[in-house]
Protein backbone atom coordinates (compact mmCIF):
# COMPACT_ATOMS: atom_id res chain seq x y z
CA UNK A 1 0.00 0.00 0.00
CA UNK A 2 2.70 2.75 -0.67
CA UNK A 3 0.44 4.12 -3.06
CA UNK A 4 -1.25 5.95 -0.03
CA UNK A 5 2.08 7.18 0.98
CA UNK A 6 2.56 11.13 0.10
CA UNK A 7 6.55 12.94 -0.07
CA UNK A 8 6.00 16.42 0.78
CA UNK A 9 6.48 18.65 -2.11
CA UNK A 10 9.45 20.19 -1.49
CA UNK A 11 11.33 16.59 -1.14
CA UNK A 12 9.68 15.68 -4.67
CA UNK A 13 11.13 18.87 -6.53
CA UNK A 14 13.61 18.38 -8.87
CA UNK A 15 16.15 22.00 -9.42
CA UNK A 16 14.65 22.48 -12.88
CA UNK A 17 11.13 22.11 -11.74
CA UNK A 18 11.65 24.40 -8.48
CA UNK A 19 13.38 26.68 -10.91
CA UNK A 20 9.84 27.00 -12.85
CA UNK A 21 7.77 27.08 -9.82
CA UNK A 22 9.72 30.61 -8.93
CA UNK A 23 9.78 31.42 -12.13
CA UNK A 24 6.02 31.29 -12.00
CA UNK A 25 5.85 33.07 -8.53
CA UNK A 26 7.78 35.70 -10.16
CA UNK A 27 5.53 36.11 -13.29
CA UNK A 28 3.69 38.95 -12.02
CA UNK A 29 7.02 40.93 -11.56
CA UNK A 30 8.18 40.02 -14.99
CA UNK A 31 4.83 41.49 -16.55
CA UNK A 32 5.79 44.45 -14.58
CA UNK A 33 8.56 44.75 -15.88
CA UNK A 34 7.74 44.58 -19.94
CA UNK A 35 4.85 47.24 -18.65
CA UNK A 36 7.35 49.57 -18.05
CA UNK A 37 9.23 48.96 -21.02
CA UNK A 38 5.94 49.02 -23.43
CA UNK A 39 5.24 52.72 -21.70
CA UNK A 40 8.73 53.96 -22.33
CA UNK A 41 8.42 52.93 -26.10
CA UNK A 42 5.20 54.74 -26.39
CA UNK A 43 5.88 58.13 -24.77
CA UNK A 44 9.24 57.30 -27.14
CA UNK A 45 6.81 56.90 -29.93
CA UNK A 46 4.62 59.79 -29.04
CA UNK A 47 7.61 61.87 -29.30
CA UNK A 48 8.80 60.73 -32.57
CA UNK A 49 5.38 61.28 -34.30
CA UNK A 50 5.18 64.48 -32.82
CA UNK A 51 8.86 65.80 -34.41
CA UNK A 52 8.00 64.18 -37.78
CA UNK A 53 4.07 65.73 -37.86
CA UNK A 54 6.60 69.15 -37.66
CA UNK A 55 9.17 68.13 -39.90
CA UNK A 56 5.98 67.39 -42.73
CA UNK A 57 4.31 70.76 -41.89
CA UNK A 58 7.69 72.52 -42.43
CA UNK A 59 7.48 70.27 -45.72
CA UNK A 60 4.19 71.68 -46.73
CA UNK A 61 4.90 75.21 -45.85
CA UNK A 62 8.07 75.02 -48.49
CA UNK A 63 6.08 72.88 -51.06
CA UNK A 64 3.28 75.52 -50.82
CA UNK A 65 5.37 78.35 -51.43
CA UNK A 66 7.06 76.75 -53.90
CA UNK A 67 3.70 75.80 -55.68
CA UNK A 68 4.64 72.37 -56.91
CA UNK A 69 3.83 68.48 -55.17
CA UNK A 70 6.87 67.21 -57.00
CA UNK A 71 10.26 69.45 -56.41
CA UNK A 72 13.28 67.48 -57.01
CA UNK A 73 15.74 66.60 -54.15
CA UNK A 74 19.16 64.87 -54.11
CA UNK A 75 17.40 61.21 -53.46
CA UNK A 76 15.01 61.81 -56.20
CA UNK A 77 11.48 63.37 -56.77
CA UNK A 78 10.24 63.60 -53.25
CA UNK A 79 6.39 63.81 -54.54
CA UNK A 80 3.22 65.27 -52.18
CA UNK A 81 0.51 63.41 -52.32
CA UNK A 82 -3.14 64.22 -50.66
CA UNK A 83 -4.17 61.77 -48.52
CA UNK A 84 -8.00 62.13 -45.99
CA UNK A 85 -5.79 63.09 -42.85
CA UNK A 86 -3.00 64.99 -44.67
CA UNK A 87 -0.16 64.14 -46.81
CA UNK A 88 1.96 61.29 -47.88
CA UNK A 89 5.35 61.47 -48.54
CA UNK A 90 6.94 59.24 -51.62
CA UNK A 91 10.94 59.26 -53.11
CA UNK A 92 10.89 58.08 -56.20
CA UNK A 93 13.74 57.54 -58.40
Amino acid sequence: MQEDITIPASRSLTTEKEKTVIDELNVHKKAQELVGRILRLRKQQRAIDKNAAKVECELEKIYDSVGTDVPEIEMGMLVRRKKADGYEWVIEI
